[in-house]
């Protein structure tokens, strides 16, 4: 629920951020996204498949588990709580949504989480893609640019929250709401911008 809760607040906020012309900015919160998505598949997963369960309990364990320190702590401790790795995520999501082919599944979240990691850390080529070369100057808030590439990524992260959205209410017993969100899944695949 929480990760749902993050996803909707999260894409309100990649719209505007879209709107306003910040498309680096908007595709480091896509990359964000992309991760709450996977793990709101994962508890999908853990619905549907009971291998997947033992993955799933340790992820929400961890989740929980978390404590916020203070500066003070951090300075005084600077060790790392170790996390589950995000491969074991992709796997146990590859295993419960596309159980006849799950390494498929594994190299495609992968492959678009490694595309949006040049936008969460500053990669050369993604910040260069700032460049106007015309105007020979960097835009940090070209609208048309934004709107026309950040749109359509935010509705390739949209599609999946949807989905997630909605399974997890039907999981709940809220049919009627799951539904709705399926329509809206639906609308999106019908809609331009899922189809640029």
């Amino acid at each position: 629920m929480l990760r749902c809760l993050r996803l909707a607040s999260g894409l309100r906020a990649a719209i505007v951020l879209v709107q306003a012309g910040y498309l680096q900015e908007t595709c480091v919160l896509l990359r964000t996204l992309q991760e709450f998505v996977h793990d709101l598949d994962l508890v999908i997963g853990g619905f549907i498949d009971e291998n997947v369960r033992p993955t799933l309990e340790k992820r929400v364990t961890e989740y929980f588990s978390h404590d916020m320190r203070t500066p003070a702590d951090m300075m005084a401790d600077t060790s790392k709580t170790a996390s589950m790795p995000r491969k074991n995520v992709y796997a146990a999501v590859g295993r419960s949504l596309s159980p006849n082919n799950p390494y498929h599944l594994r190299q495609l979240t992968k492959a678009i989480e490694e595309a949006y990691s040049g936008y969460v850390h500053g990669a050369y080529q993604h910040t260069m893609e700032m460049y106007d070369g015309g105007r020979m100057c960097f835009s940090t808030a070209d609208v048309s640019h934004s709107l026309q590439v950040g749109l359509p990524a935010i509705a390739m992260v949209m599609q999946p929250a949807l989905s997630g959205f909605a399974d997890f209410a039907r999981s709940l017993g809220l049919k009627a709401i799951a539904e709705e969100l399926y329509d809206q899944r639906a609308a999106i695949e019908k809609s331009a911008l899922y189809q640029s």
